[in-house]
């Protein structure tokens, strides 16, 4: 989801970001119509892409423990998706009314495994460029933010 940005040379770009409504073919009408951050737009400057893609994938500045506090770490990661315009991704209808977009991150104590993992296939068959490339980074991102021992006992197959 997102739009595209004229800068005032007249470049245009895309900017990614923002909620799905819930056919997931345009943003939600609660969703803001043009990009807040500056990390949410996508340059054609290769030079402008590369930094960018940087900034989205670093993880956080402090490592996601195996026990950690749930709400500030939902809140990093989300503060950080919504920067970079990646938390699109994190949209699935809602189990209790699927007319509502919801948040797996701000909702995860409320959707299980099997219907998140259902909902989000339904989405994934709608993602266009962006949103496959925003999925990318999003789980470099993470990846990026967990300790290693983390990692290996817990998000590895």
């Amino acid at each position: 989801m997102g739009g595209t940005y004229s800068s005032p040379s007249g470049h245009t770009s895309a900017w990614c970001g923002g909620k799905p409504n819930a056919t997931w073919t345009g943003l939600d009408n609660s969703a803001p119509k043009e990009h807040t951050k500056p990390g949410q737009i996508r340059s054609s400057h290769e030079g402008n892409e590369f930094k960018a893609h940087s900034a989205r994938v670093t993880g956080l500045k402090t490592e996601i423990k195996k026990l950690c506090k749930i709400s500030e770490m939902e809140h990093d990661i989300l503060k950080h998706l919504t920067s970079h315009g990646l938390d699109t991704i994190t949209y699935i209808q809602s189990p209790a009314d699927p007319s509502t977009m919801v948040s797996v991150i701000e909702h995860s104590a409320r959707i299980n495994l099997e219907e998140g993992r259902a909902q989000s296939a339904l989405n994934i068959a709608k993602y266009d460029k962006y949103d496959r490339a925003n999925d990318e980074a999003a789980v470099d991102f993470l990846l990026d933010s967990m300790m290693d021992s983390t990692i290996n006992t817990q998000f590895r197959c």
